[in-house]
């Protein structure tokens, strides 16, 4: 739910329906992220046994796209 949130938001913004200004590469960079980590996730569910690391990077790749929305200015 929350990937289709930022896809609207970034139509929104890109239509010209909201006025305010916006960086495009930041959009870019957590849109890769959040691909790699749905790629990754479901390489994890289809693994048996339940591969640690894997969900490891799954869960660091969240915390640098949730740092990524908070930080980058």
């Amino acid at each position: 739910m929350l990937f289709r949130s930022g896809l609207l938001m970034f139509g929104l913004l890109e239509a010209g329906l909201v006025e305010e200004d916006y960086n495009r590469w930041k959009f870019l960079v957590k849109l890769l992220i959040a691909v790699v980590i749905t790629v990754l996730a479901f390489i994890g569910r289809r693994r048996q046994p339940p591969q640690v690391a894997l969900w490891g990077m799954i869960g660091g790749l969240t915390l640098v796209n949730v740092c990524i929305a908070v930080f980058w200015n």
